[in-house]
């Protein structure tokens, strides 16, 4: 069984997390960085867009990745990617300790999503590079006969609540379970944020400084406090309570009347 990590704090963790959060949050408030992150965002978001004009195919294969349902596959191949985890957790008590680790990380992301969505950066109100920029490819006007729901749009794009969920998915799982795991989710994540940069939902700076401030202070207040530790294993001691209450009883079962 794989030993819980222990339940302290780690101050310089939390200091470095809360100082780069700090850093891309002021670099883009302040007027001097502004211009250099505009600058950046304004290159960037040209760029991708320009590859809407690399064909039908290309149109499809990017109008398909930014529908609103692609979300749900997202989501999915996330989910597999945990079951994948929970699956080779081995012997059950790997597997009940994987099984709370899959399960914090879920709870964790749920309150997360809700406080930056209801709370921070309510009023900033930035408009999306599809709105601002001229010329662009609009995948609405390109594919005008594909009824698909997609997001190209978006009047307060700041942060991009896309990059948030995915990026403190990785940082959680490269960090609560290991560093492989962590890999593979941290490359779906870069996948599944790509669609909205070139179909000009979000800017660069929407994703890299909204998503990822949020998602360093989230991450380092769950594994450089007690709080994700202390969860898991209480998470973890019910767990196994509950499967000896379920193999006692399939014991009992199996045992004749007399």
């Amino acid at each position: 069984m794989i030993q819980p990590k222990p339940a302290n704090w780690r101050f310089n963790g939390l200091l470095i997390a809360h100082l780069l959060a700090g850093l891309l949050i002021g670099s883009w408030w302040l007027a001097p960085t502004r211009q250099i992150w505009d600058s950046i965002d304004e290159w960037v978001a040209i760029n991708l867009n320009g590859l809407l004009a690399h064909g039908h195919g290309w149109q499809i294969f990017w109008a398909i990745t930014n529908a609103r349902i692609f979300d749900l596959v997202a989501a999915g191949i996330m989910m597999g990617l945990l079951l994948l985890y929970l699956w080779r957790g081995g012997a059950a008590e790997q597997f009940n300790q994987r099984l709370a680790q899959i399960t914090f990380i879920g709870m964790y992301l749920l309150v997360v999503v809700t406080i930056s969505h209801k709370f921070l950066f309510k009023n900033v109100g930035r408009h999306s590079p599809s709105l601002m920029l001229e010329p662009f490819y609009l995948l609405s006007d390109l594919l005008d006969d594909l009824r698909i729901n997609y997001k190209i749009s978006s009047k307060n794009s700041f942060p991009g609540d896309h990059a948030t969920v995915v990026a403190v998915f990785a940082g959680l799982f490269w960090t609560i379970a290991n560093w492989r795991y962590g890999l593979a989710a941290a490359v779906l994540a870069l996948l599944f944020i790509l669609p909205r940069l070139v179909g000009g939902a979000h800017w660069l700076t929407d994703t890299l400084v909204g998503g990822g401030a949020i998602a360093l202070i989230a991450v380092s207040w769950a594994v450089a406090t007690p709080l994700a530790a202390t969860i898991i294993q209480r998470l973890t001691d019910f767990f196994d309570a509950l499967a000896r209450r379920i193999d006692r009883r399939r014991q009992d079962q199996r045992q004749p009347s007399s």
